[in-house]
């Protein structure tokens, strides 16, 4: 049986799963006023392709960063209450946090988003304002590799999948739901056949590094 890091009874024989990786998943109970309200104020804002187009096709972006949030408070609060959850479960920093910038984007017909993480921040966030998971493409992260000796061989492994040699997985996902991660996760998302995929994703920093600028 594996164990949990935090689970570590002795044993002759154990196998142990030691630092994982949390990702988690929140739903918005207000997702419904969130969705029209969001809905609403996309027809009244401009649409330009996404201006990172080095990791991505098919994108648009939707106004500019933070815009949004600036717009609908509650929309925040209840996105950094995800986050207050996220951390309580995982690290449990004692800190508060605030949204550094957040982009809204619709994933046309064949969009993707290369693999990516990202930078200055400490946890990364998803929200899937219109989202169907049998018609959209899923996140997906992929496993961090920092030594520059992985793999030292590369071996066939049994069709069974397990923690330890998967190297892409992905939560459950739907639409209302904010999926929380560390921001150097490395994660995107594959072809995206249909579209309307709607999403705000959003970097997050500790309260005191946004007070001390």
């Amino acid at each position: 049986m594996t164990q949990l890091s935090d689970q570590l009874p002795e044993a002759k024989r154990d196998t142990f799963g030691l630092f994982m990786t949390p990702v988690t998943r929140y739903e918005l109970d207000q997702h419904s006023q969130h969705k029209g309200d969001i809905l609403h104020w996309i027809r009244t804002q401009k649409i330009y392709p996404n201006q990172r187009s080095s990791w991505c096709q098919n994108v648009d972006q939707i106004s500019d960063q933070l815009n949004i949030l600036d717009q609908f408070p509650q929309l925040k609060q209840d996105l950094l209450n995800a986050v207050q959850f996220h951390n309580q479960q995982t690290f449990n920093y004692s800190c508060q946090f605030d949204i550094k910038e957040s982009y809204l984007e619709i994933a046309n017909e064949n969009a993707f988003y290369a693999p990516h993480e990202h930078s200055n921040s400490i946890y990364s966030g998803t929200y899937f304002v219109n989202f169907n998971p049998d018609n959209h493409s899923a996140l997906k992260f992929r496993r961090n590799v920092q030594s520059p000796f992985f793999p030292v061989i590369q071996l066939q492994a049994d069709p069974v999948i397990t923690p330890f040699n998967m190297v892409e997985a992905q939560t459950p996902q739907r639409e209302g739901d904010v999926i929380i991660h560390q921001s150097n996760l490395t994660h995107g998302y594959e072809l995206n056949y249909n579209p309307e995929r709607i999403t705000l994703s959003f970097n997050v920093v500790p309260l005191d590094t946004i007070s001390a600028d």
